[in-house]
């Protein structure tokens, strides 16, 4: 893609962070994001429909690299027959989340989608179903499987929040029990 268009995509992302950071995704409009992307409207509209439409690209596109990384957390265990899964089995996953940290809380945030919620539900509830079927166990209850997705989200999400106090080892071996002793 040409350096200039990822350029523009960027600076229309930021204006949209930028809004979000002061109005409720629901409250701001497309002049707003425009506004503090510093990009003309025709500009904006070459790209995306409306704020929904640039929104939906942002989340998918996020949902898209977590789920790269997951499957590259999954790719190493599968590798160590789950010998280490203590130690890595979210590295690049929770490496990932620690980047994108102001996007993914901003996101989930009172100002943010709560769709981006459902949508990052939905990835780890499939995630964790992989990841049981690589110990030959079977999810008995979706209970117990919506439970443990939900503790391990509000981990992370606090682990972003007060990111400078916990360490990323120790979030992983946090998610790590916590999949295996919930399931």
């Amino acid at each position: 893609m040409d350096i200039r268009i990822n350029s523009t995509l960027e600076q229309i992302q930021y204006g949209l962070f930028e809004t979000m950071k002061a109005i409720p995704f629901r409250k701001l409009t497309n002049r707003d994001i425009i506004k503090n992307s510093h990009v003309s409207s025709r500009t904006f509209y070459r790209y995306f429909k409306d704020k929904n439409d640039l929104l939906e690209k942002v989340e998918d596109n996020l949902i898209s690299d977590l789920m790269i990384f997951l499957k590259k957390d999954r790719k190493m265990l599968e590798k160590n027959k789950l010998l280490n899964i203590d130690a890595n089995s979210y590295h690049h996953t929770l490496t990932f989340c620690a980047k994108k940290r102001k996007e993914i809380l901003l996101l989930l945030s009172q100002n943010g989608d709560i769709g981006f919620l459902i949508k990052i539900k939905n990835l780890g509830r499939e995630e964790l179903k992989k990841r049981f079927e690589l110990t030959n166990r079977k999810i008995e209850n979706n209970f117990y499987l919506d439970n443990t997705v939900d503790k391990n989200l509000n981990v992370v999400i606090n682990w972003l929040i007060y990111y400078d106090n916990l360490s990323k080892n120790n979030i992983n071996k946090l998610l790590a029990q916590s999949s295996l002793q919930n399931l």
